[in-house]
C-alpha cells in the first residue's frame, strides 16, 4: 500500500467471511461503515496516522509492484491483537473485494476454534490436518 507521502509499506488483509459474527480474533468498529462497502477497506485505525490518511479517502494498492486499485477508506476499526507500527498496514475486507481487484483466494493463515476440546493440543492438531486434507 502506497501512503500520501509516496511511501510504500507492506499490507496485511484480514478476509472476513462475515463482520457480523466475528468469533476468532475481535477486533471492533471505530469509524464509518460497518461492514465494509463493496470493494472497500476498513483500516486498522492506527494504519490511518501511518498512512496519513482519513476516512473515505482513496489509497493505493500493489500487488508485486504492479497497481491494482485505487481503494476507499470506508471505515476503520480497532484491533487489540495488532501492535502499533509505523510500518505495517492492516486492513480487513471480504473475499468479493479482493476477487474484485483480481487477487485470487489463496490464504496464507486460517484460523480454526475447535468445538469439543479448544486447549487440547492434539485435538488441535488432529482437526487442522484434517482441515488440510
Amino acid at each position: 500500500i502506497i501512503a500520501a507521502t509516496g511511501e510504500h509499506h507492506p499490507l496485511t488483509i484480514f478476509v472476513v467471511e462475515d463482520f457480523h459474527q466475528i468469533s476468532i480474533n475481535t477486533f471492533f468498529a471505530e469509524a464509518g461503515a460497518w461492514p465494509p462497502l463493496p470493494n472497500t477497506l476498513l483500516l486498522e485505525r492506527n494504519s490511518l496516522k501511518v498512512l496519513n490518511a482519513h476516512l473515505d479517502d482513496k489509497v493505493q494498492l500493489q500487488v508485486q509492484g504492479r497497481e491494482i486499485a485505487n481503494v476507499k477508506v470506508s471505515g476503520t476499526a480497532h484491533d487489540p491483537a495488532q501492535a502499533f507500527s509505523n510500518y505495517l498496514i492492516y486492513a480487513y475486507a471480504d473475499i468479493n473485494t479482493l476477487q474484485s481487484w483480481g487477487l485470487n483466494s489463496v490464504f496464507t493463515e486460517i484460523n480454526i476454534r475447535v468445538r469439543d476440546q479448544p486447549f487440547n493440543a492434539r485435538a488441535i492438531e488432529h482437526t487442522a490436518s484434517q482441515l488440510a486434507l
